[in-house]
């Protein structure tokens, strides 16, 4: 099983790209707690990356950390044959030139 990441503070913010990011497929787990009359059924969606399985929300906000930080303008989600893509469409300094 792949590197799990279920909290922003998991991922190296300064390090991570979007090619760490880039989403492979779509993850999904159910998730127990307590018991008898007082368990308690979740689940948890996920994305997997080169990184790991990361939690949804968390990928999210690691991808927008990435578009601040590196002054991405847009970014391009293709699903193509099931393969889901992240991939800069621009930026900031490319489009001063």
């Amino acid at each position: 099983m792949a590197n799990r990441i279920d909290s922003i503070a998991m991922i190296n913010l300064s390090l991570v790209t979007t090619d760490d990011l880039q989403w492979k497929y779509e993850t999904g787990s159910s998730i127990t707690s307590g018991t008898g009359k007082r368990k308690i059924y979740s689940y948890r969606n996920g994305v997997e990356t080169s990184i790991g399985d990361i939690e949804f929300s968390v990928w999210c906000a690691a991808a927008e950390h990435v578009i601040k930080r590196d002054g991405l303008c847009l970014l391009s989600f293709s699903n193509t044959k099931g393969k889901r893509t992240l991939e800069p469409l621009g930026n900031k300094a490319a489009e001063k030139r």
